[in-house]
């Protein structure tokens, strides 16, 4: 049975015990920095086997001692391995370490845990068991098996590589973690010196002094943590760093004399030697003014040009920092040469792009408000004609019934047709030219929606009616008014009514009317137009660009289907000018369907009489 009780030889294993836990939760919080799993790790083995020999100080019987033991060897186990990672991980090996060499790693470790839980069985790991008090505390005494040596050979030999690593790590280490790895070799010597000891019993002890080495152990590592901020400063590989960087470096002495240069710089230089001792200004003679703005203290930033040996000229940010002795004096330089020829290539592209974007944009504006100038003249100048021409029809086709000239009356009909259909296209073209120069203009008024849609349907009637279609007009009673311009309102209707009269035949064309609120208008009411036909619809690609101008269907129906391709460019805007929006679904041989929604009344309308009862 376990029997066990506390004896004042614990307390130093239990101060240890305080230091590793603590350096746990400093690993754990800073876990997100290289190597702070493997000091957790290694930590946690150091906490379990320290623990555990504390322990084992206060027991009374085999049973007990024998237990501890088997917890002991959980830490023990974790140790080794934990140890190379953290000396792989300080010297910049960590990539070597990968799942599959680390799970190789642990197989002795695991292999030794289960041994040591079966022991009972095989006897492999010890033999007998006996306990000694020579100082008033519990010793274990063991006869050995044969994988306790295996166990031990391998456990040593994992921390000797570990050393060698971190030995080998500072000399190719800067001085700003040099001491950190220090700290560390210090940690990892110790334990293994003292369990050599033991194990060769080169000094007869009377009990395991490995455990005060790992409690050594924990004090070195903890003041590589807060004397050395470890975890958070941990080793690179600086040499590897500096050689591969892309950017110059040139390290400079008192007399700015060049003491090292990397492969970079170099080739900045335009050569691969003859650099050491040489003044920086007979590598870089630009440098010269860099150096006379630097003065003795401050770091400096300057723009410096270089032409290379090809004769390339290249460009290059230059960062000079002085470096300082222990006593905060000047006792050096390091030139950084940052290449931004690109950069500045691409920037002066940029600019000329963005000019030749600004002169094009003003060309364009320009040539639009020509464009809308020679339109507003040109259809202003057709529409005079035009007026005379249907009006002179219209008293042509009265004479020409007077008279009982019926065989004139198609004709007349025709030319009448023809240049009413020409003067809708010339104001078609007046208004698209007026909302490009931002000269369309809202008249707004309070509008009866019954009423209006009484007057479109009339209007429409005809158009309907040519190609053998039938109309449907659906509406709710409470459409009441709405704040709006009636005449562009009207217009809109007109428009969406033609085309789905001119795309249709023998079919049907409905109109739905509703109010209602819609989230997109903030939550205003809104009236809702829905004007559905059984046409000939359209594809994905055509939806996509019917609101362009002077968009037709398709080029082979334009010769069919005569347009100019402007009335839904006119709609949308005018949709838009009151603060509604069109859109439109439609499917190919399945017809199309428009929806206006315009707001009741638009927000913030200064002036605006009540509505009508």
């Amino acid at each position: 049975m376990f029997v066990w009780e506390y004896n004042s030889a614990m307390l130093p294993f239990l101060a240890s015990v305080f230091i590793t836990i603590s350096l746990i939760f400093i690993g754990w919080r800073r876990y997100a920095a290289s190597g702070a799993g493997a000091f957790v790790w290694t930590m946690m083995a150091i906490t379990i086997y320290v623990l555990g020999y504390m322990l084992e100080l206060g027991s009374q019987n085999i049973f007990t001692i024998t237990l501890l033991a088997k917890i002991e060897f959980v830490g023990v186990v974790m140790m080794p391995v934990g140890w190379l990672t953290l000396a792989l991980t300080l010297t910049n090996r960590g990539h070597w370490l990968t799942w599959p060499r680390l799970a190789a790693l642990c197989v002795i470790p695991l292999a030794t845990l289960l041994l040591v839980w079966t022991n009972e069985a095989h006897g492999l790991i010890w033999q007998t068991v006996d306990i000694e008090r020579p100082y008033g505390f519990a010793a274990w005494r063991a006869s050995y098996g044969l994988w306790y040596v295996v166990h031990i050979v391998y456990f040593q030999l994992l921390t000797l590589l570990g050393a060698f690593l971190l030995a080998q790590g500072i000399s190719r280490t800067s001085h700003v973690y040099r001491r950190q790895v220090t700290a560390v070799l210090l940690a990892l010597i110790f334990p293994w010196f003292t369990n050599i000891i033991y194990f060769l019993k080169i000094i007869p002890l009377p009990f395991n002094p490995t455990a005060f080495a790992f409690a050594i152990s924990g004090l070195c590592v903890a003041w590589a943590v807060f004397r050395f901020q470890f975890l958070d400063l941990l080793p690179t590989a600086w040499n590897t760093v500096i050689e591969n960087l892309a950017d110059g470096v040139v390290v400079l002495d008192i007399e700015h004399r060049i003491v090292d240069i990397n492969p970079a710089a170099q080739h900045i230089a335009g050569r691969s030697s003859g650099f050491i001792g040489k003044p920086i200004t007979a590598v870089f003679p630009q440098s010269g003014a860099l150096l006379s703005l630097n003065g003795q203290v401050s770091s400096t930033c300057v723009e410096l040009a270089q032409t290379n040996p090809d004769g390339r000229r290249r460009t290059f940010d230059c960062h000079l920092t002085p470096l300082y002795d222990r006593q905060r004096r000047v006792n050096g330089r390091v030139l950084v040469l940052v290449d931004v020829t690109e950069r500045k290539e691409t920037e002066e592209a940029m600019r000329l792009a963005k000019e030749a974007a600004e002169r094009a944009h003003r060309e364009a504006e320009a040539a639009n408000r020509a464009k809308s100038t020679f339109l507003s003249n040109i259809s202003h100048e057709l529409r005079t004609p035009l007026t005379i021409i249907s009006l002179y029809t219209e008293i042509l086709q009265k004479l020409a019934r007077a008279q009982q000239h019926h065989d004139l009356l198609p004709r007349l009909e025709q030319i009448h047709r023809a240049a009413r259909h020409l003067s809708n296209v010339v104001d078609d073209i007046l208004d698209l030219s007026k909302i490009e120069a931002g000269m369309m203009e809202l008249h707004e008024e309070w509008c009866n929606v019954h009423l209006l849609l009484q007057e479109v349907e009339m209007m429409a009637q005809p158009l309907i009616a040519r190609n053998d279609n039938s109309f449907h007009l659906h509406t709710h009673d409470d459409l009441g008014y709405i704040y709006t311009d009636p005449t562009k309102l009207r217009q809109v209707l007109l428009n969406l009514l033609s085309n789905a009269a001119k795309f249709t035949a023998s079919g049907e064309i409905c109109l739905q009317v509703s109010r209602g609120t819609q989230p997109y208008n903030l939550g205003r009411d809104t009236i809702r137009f829905e004007l559905s036909d059984t046409g000939i619809g359209m594809t994905a690609e055509q939806t996509a660009s019917i609101f362009e101008p002077f968009t037709q269907v398709d080029s082979s129906l334009s010769r069919q289907y005569t347009g100019t391709g402007l009335g839904l460019t006119i709609s949308r805007h005018f949709c838009q000018m009151m603060d509604g929006e069109i859109t439109v679904h439609s499917e190919p041989n399945r017809g199309s369907t428009f929806t206006v929604e315009l707001p009741v009344r638009l927000p913030e309308v200064q002036g605006v009489r009540a509505m009508p009862n």
